[in-house]
């Protein structure tokens, strides 16, 4: 192993994601689209004691229905529009749900253990991502 002075000094881990294939379903209806370009997003995730980040390459489908003109593929992990990773929002759910942390420690916590930065609105949502998955589970 090398000689790193600080943990933090390890260089940033790039996760690469991708869905690119020629046909794909529409998430609304069902019907498949063709591709007819690709995009690339960066998405934030964790990696202990260092930045790390998902790079997803989507595939951008014309809409053979008519819910919509074009649409893009989902990849598992990362929501659509999202800008953090399901992982980042299932530790800030943890921290704040069973580890009963105020939001500004989830804050310091994140920054600290992860180096994210997490607004107050994004650690909101992820409580009533938290609440709705167990309330859905209650009803079954």
């Amino acid at each position: 192993m090398r000689y790193v002075p600080h943990i933090s000094h390890l260089g940033a881990h790039i996760e690469p994601r991708s869905n690119y294939r020629r046909f794909s379903a529409c998430p609304t209806c069902g019907t498949t689209g063709q591709r007819v370009s690709a995009a690339e997003r960066t998405v934030a995730h964790i990696a202990l004691g260092r930045p790390a980040q998902m790079q997803a390459r989507v595939g951008v489908y014309r809409a053979r229905c008519g819910c919509c003109h074009y649409f893009q593929a989902p990849i598992p992990g990362i929501p659509p529009k999202g800008q953090y990773s399901d992982e980042v929002r299932n530790v800030v759910a943890n921290s704040l749900v069973r580890d009963r942390l105020p939001d500004r420690m989830v804050q310091e916590r994140m920054s600290e253990d992860f180096q994210l930065k997490v607004s107050l609105g994004y650690i909101h949502a992820c409580f009533y991502w938290a609440y709705r998955q167990v309330n859905t589970e209650a009803r079954r």
